[in-house]
């Protein structure tokens, strides 16, 4: 009887498991203050609780939080030295504070520690890609192509990886495998033929993307052909996929963008006038469309027509560079004036200290005014902020030159042209 006694009574002191599914769950239901006091409280009662410490962690990073994160995180790689999750963490939390060489000390850790983990390894390409060691990058991703050698969608995504980061010799090494296990995907070639372009290789590019054109009639595929006609200077090629871009999808408004980019670019104004009326119309918040039908009236001459749509632009989108740029080229043409410009400039000014352009624009202004001190002070902190900006060094100069400042007018002058 004392010896059954003696087992319930240990029983009944014996404390409940902890229910880590019940954290889990409100972890999934974003009930993080719940959560990490039950976690901070299981912690205190069993400070040598893996999993408690990962869970806690992983709370901390969801918050923000990732230094805290951390120190759970070598908590739990101290108590099971031979786990890679608490290194993946770790490198998370890491790349999250853009500490990418710690990141990819704890990601070549867990790989270590877990040869076959494709995730881990592919955190390892990042983080070598993120750094620009595409060398390294290059011979991480042949060892995870190992891992599956017959899988085109793991080639594929390893080169969407390698390309998205600039390395595009190495993805190009994937996609052509990708290419070759699936030549009938039409993704494959895409990506495969963009890869090129980007890597300007442009005829190879054209190898492979003209006859998927000819396969497929799609917007994505004229207006990357466009892009590479473009860069190989074949004008009237390029202009004729970005038209049939804009024609396949009328409602993309990047594909009709590029369109009369393009025409524009070559000086093709009223054709570009005539491109961009009816996406003012189609896209009737866009700004860079009407600006596009501005510089389309300007270098048309109509400069009543562009004025008044770089005045109501520059108005209507205050802190935007680009309305007040164009209007300050406009001055003194149609409906600007150069008076209205100043006072929108300065307004722009004190709100963007740091450009250098407003400072250059009103620093000519003033010279041209013959307030040779106020343009002094204006262009002198336009060189300060962009010295390598030519005008910049130019107009400062003649400032110097008509206040008989001969040699620092020279030193302007010198630096402009070597600029």
């Amino acid at each position: 009887m004392a010896a059954f006694l003696l087992l319930c009574a240990s029983a009944l002191s014996a404390a409940p498991l902890f229910d880590y599914a019940k954290i889990e769950q409100a972890i999934q239901e974003h009930r993080f203050s719940w959560a990490q006091q039950q976690l901070e409280s299981q912690i205190l009662a069993e400070p040598e609780d893996f999993r408690a410490h990962m869970l806690l962690g992983g709370i901390f990073s969801e918050r923000g939080q990732p230094g805290s994160a951390v120190k759970h995180f070598e908590q739990a790689a101290k108590l099971q030295p031979r786990e890679s999750a608490p290194h993946l963490r770790i490198g998370e939390s890491y790349a999250k504070q853009g500490k990418l060489a710690s990141a990819l000390a704890e990601f070549q850790k867990a790989v270590g520690l877990a040869p076959a983990d494709r995730s881990a390894w592919l955190n390892v390409l990042q983080a070598q890609l993120a750094l620009k060691r595409f060398g390294e990058a290059q011979t991480s991703a042949e060892r995870i192509s190992q891992l599956d050698p017959a899988s085109a969608d793991l080639h594929n995504r390893l080169g969407a990886v390698q390309a998205e980061f600039g390395d595009y010799a190495g993805a190009i090494k994937n996609l052509e495998k990708a290419t070759a296990l699936q030549p009938e995907s039409y993704e494959f070639r895409y990506n495969l033929g963009l890869a090129y372009h980007r890597n300007g290789d442009g005829a190879r590019a054209l190898q492979i993307l003209e006859p998927l054109r000819r396969q497929r009639e799609a917007a994505e595929i004229e207006n990357l052909v466009g892009e590479v006609y473009e860069k190989k200077g074949q004008y009237l090629e390029a202009v004729r996929a970005f038209q049939r871009s804009a024609e396949l999808e009328p409602a993309n408004e990047s594909y009709r963008f590029d369109f009369v980019y393009e025409l524009l670019a070559h000086q093709n104004f009223d054709a570009a006038m005539a491109a961009a009326q009816p996406a003012v119309r189609d896209f009737p918040q866009s700004l860079q469309f009407r600006l596009a039908l501005g510089v389309g009236y300007f270098g048309a001459k109509l400069f009543d027509q562009s004025g008044k749509i770089f005045l109501e632009a520059a108005k209507s989108a205050p802190d935007a560079e680009l309305p007040l740029r164009l209007l300050a080229i406009a001055v003194d043409t149609g409906p600007v004036r150069r008076h209205e410009v100043q006072t929108l400039v300065t307004a722009y000014l004190k709100r963007h200290p740091k450009q250098s352009w407003p400072h250059y624009f009103l620093g000519r202004n003033a010279f041209q005014d013959g307030d040779l001190a106020r343009s002094l002070e204006f262009l002198k902190q336009s060189v300060a902020l962009a010295p390598d900006h030519p005008d910049s060094q130019f107009e400062l100069g003649n400032v110097y030159f008509e206040m008989e400042r001969w040699k620092e007018a020279i030193a302007c002058y010198e630096k402009a042209v070597q600029l």
